[in-house]
């Protein structure tokens, strides 16, 4: 599909991109949704990233404790729009807190106003003392 999703970019056909981004909507699971929200980035398929990102938040616990490589490929803009849900199902905010700085350490040549817009998304009032 990623090679069509292609040609349908590069020679504007949007029907064959809304075909191609209904197919990729349709089998969007936990095992294949950082893969796919890197690709939809890539090719410039909103509503496809939109939904990873509700996956995600949907499922930040266990994709959390699972193996954190997937956070790393997403984008910038892609984290923040996670941070900034509401309806992030993790254990607590530390959980967050604590990826999202893994997550600056490994990505470190980020400038200071993208840290800064990152570091607003977390909630620091519902993290304890012991967080």
């Amino acid at each position: 599909v990623l090679p069509m999703l292609e040609a349908a970019n590069v020679f504007f056909i949007t029907s064959l991109k809304s075909r191609c981004a209904s197919f990729l909507l349709s089998g969007i699971n936990t095992s294949n949704v950082f893969k796919l929200c890197q690709d939809a980035a890539a090719h410039n398929v909103p509503e496809v990233e939109e939904k990873c990102v509700a996956l995600i938040a949907e499922n930040f616990a266990k994709l959390s404790k699972e193996g954190r490589d997937g956070f790393w490929s997403l984008t910038t803009e892609q984290l923040r729009c996670l941070l900034q849900r509401d309806d992030i199902c993790s254990d607590s905010e530390g959980q967050v807190f604590d990826l999202l700085l893994e997550y600056l350490r490994l990505h470190d040549e980020l400038e200071d106003e993208t840290i800064q817009d990152l570091m607003g998304c977390i909630r620091f009032a519902f993290l304890s003392c012991q967080e």
